[in-house]
């Protein structure tokens, strides 16, 4: 994963737990609105109507705010916005449902307050343009807000409302350089758990990784068996396994030495990686065996490949041997209905060593010999 897949992956998450606050606020306020309006009707501080109360602070806010969320909700889920179109679309819904509560809902001068929870939002995706933008369209919602209550029922004195301007600019501009310092932290926090990340996938696949040969080890083999059953059961692939084993391992070690021997497992290795196109899957399960699994592909393909592996092995020749050519045996089994890893690979080891006990340089498959030589 680079950076950038890093980001957007990270951003996401951001984006939807938002939305998710978005969803419960505007929701919570349209139960608060509706409780108040219990509570105004019955202790007489209603001032309006009921219909243009209702109309005002429930019907025309939860309206707009549903609409907001919804058009933010489809737009996440859209293929047509880039990242960071979305990143906006959040930040700015989150504003819509703040500049909401502290526009239509102002029976309490701190509810204003509302207006500067967009500007901490937008900081958490580490762009100052962003959180540009969306502190000017606070300081437009702060203004609309404050004229609104100005002019409501009960208008504040022009000492108030003036105090109440400067008391909220001061605010904004708090926010917003608490906002900045986030944004940079945000970016230096990205940055290094990126690293770390990097760094740990780094360390946890040279840990899968066999030194001799470049493939992947046992252990990563272990895993992939699991994998692949488990994909098996939800009938998302019809995977084979392969067992190749190096014939007369032994005898070329005492024959040519043990670091020759090693040359021709990492030749073998190298033929493997070439005609499996890389290491994906490909293992050294133990000293001369390995194991190849493929998960889609049928029998006849995995044959191919298999047979292409023997013949592209047997061709190489060696300097410490240029005489000899040396040749591989193979076991493939198909994964069959309710059978578990032990007992898949022990169906390929069988079908190996009945290939073994034929003469060697060969494939079987279950109970068919395929190749003679």
């Amino acid at each position: 994963m680079d950076f950038s897949d890093f980001k957007n992956t990270l951003f996401t998450k951001w984006q939807y737990r938002i939305l998710n606050v978005c969803w419960w606020g505007t929701i919570i306020i349209a139960l608060f609105e509706f409780v108040v309006f219990i509570a105004f009707s019955k202790t007489g501080f209603l001032t309006r109507p009921v219909p243009a109360y209702l109309f005002e602070r429930f019907a025309l806010p939860s309206g707009i705010n549903l609409l907001s969320v919804f058009f933010c909700t489809v737009s996440l889920k859209s293929n047509r916005y880039t990242i960071v179109q979305k990143n906006q679309i959040v930040c700015v819904t989150a504003w819509i449902v703040s500049s909401i509560v502290a526009i239509f809902h102002n029976y309490f001068k701190f509810l204003l307050v509302m207006n500067g929870i967009p500007i901490i939002i937008a900081a958490i995706f580490a762009n100052r343009k962003l959180l540009l933008r969306i502190l000017i369209l606070c300081v437009c919602s702060f203004i609309l807000s404050s004229v609104v209550m100005y002019f409501d029922n009960n208008p504040m004195s022009n000492v108030d409302f003036v105090t109440t301007i400067i008391c909220e600019l001061i605010f904004l501009s708090f926010i917003d350089r608490i906002s900045s310092i986030i944004v940079i932290s945000q970016s230096k926090q990205i940055d290094f758990i990126y690293n770390q990340n990097q760094r740990q996938m780094e360390l946890i696949q040279e840990l899968k990784i066999e030194p001799l040969t470049k493939l992947y080890n046992r252990t990563a083999f272990n895993g992939a068996m699991r994998s692949f059953i488990r994909k098996y059961g939800e009938q998302l692939i019809n995977p084979h396994l392969v067992l190749l084993d190096l014939d007369h391992f032994k005898v070329i070690n005492d024959t040519y030495g043990h670091a020759n021997g090693d040359t021709v497992l990492i030749e073998l290795a190298s033929v493997i990686k070439k005609d499996m196109g890389g290491i994906r899957r490909a293992f050294r399960y133990g000293g001369e065996e390995f194991v190849l699994l493929f998960e889609n592909e049928d029998t006849n393909q995995v044959i191919r490949v298999v047979e292409q592996i023997r013949k592209d092995f047997s061709s190489i020749r060696f300097d410490f041997a240029p005489e000899k050519s040396f040749t591989l045996t193979a076991g493939i089994a198909r994964i069959k209905k309710n059978q578990d890893a032990s007992a898949w690979f022990n169906s390929a080891d069988s079908a190996m060593y009945r290939a073994k006990e034929a003469g060697r340089n060969r494939i079987e498959i279950e109970n068919e010999t395929l190749l003679v030589e």
